[in-house]
């Protein structure tokens, strides 16, 4: 019982938040048309706790759809504008990372393994370099290749050591 009055109060939290954020986004009378009520308050309290479950889901289910909607629709009307994004998988640990101006701004997209390290990395210096760097498990650098500011490519093979190899240094 303990449990179900928890959800109950987490879903009304989350039920009011979520309307606020839309009713902020777009007009009331949007939202009265789409669900055919004020998108204010919660059904009464005389209902069971599973009544109120499902009348909040059903709620949070259609705002949720409602936010998408609008986001999508401003998203298309403007331009997003952020110094980094994380796609996140569904323990939420990032799994790629894009960033538009870490390491002394350097432009970067990295994907990550499960344990949390980078293990592929596109990098776009200021200076003009693009190199991909392939990491092994223990996140130490194998194989990077790319272009040098020049438009001279490189690629550099790393041994076990650290020691590094590039095939294409003619000096």
């Amino acid at each position: 019982m303990r449990e179900m009055e928890s959800r109950v109060l987490r879903l009304e939290r989350a039920n009011r938040w979520l309307w606020l954020a839309l009713a902020v986004a777009i007009a009331a009378p949007l939202v009265t048309e789409f669900i055919g009520r004020p998108a204010v308050g919660v059904e009464p309290k005389k209902k069971t706790l599973e009544e109120r479950v499902e009348v909040l889901e059903a709620y949070n289910k259609k705002a949720l759809e409602l936010s998408v909607q609008t986001m999508i629709e401003v998203m298309a009307r403007s331009e997003i504008e952020c110094r980094g994004i994380a796609v996140v998988d569904d323990k939420r640990n990032p799994r790629i990372l894009l960033s538009g101006g870490e390491k002394g701004g350097s432009s970067s997209v990295s994907m990550v393994d499960r344990n949390g390290r980078s293990r592929l990395e596109l990098i776009v210096s200021p200076e003009g370099s693009a190199i991909i760097r392939n990491l092994d498990a223990a996140g130490k650098l194998r194989l990077a290749h790319g272009s040098l500011p020049d438009g001279t490519p490189t690629i550099v093979f790393e041994d076990s050591k650290g020691k590094a190899v590039n095939l294409l240094d003619k000096k």
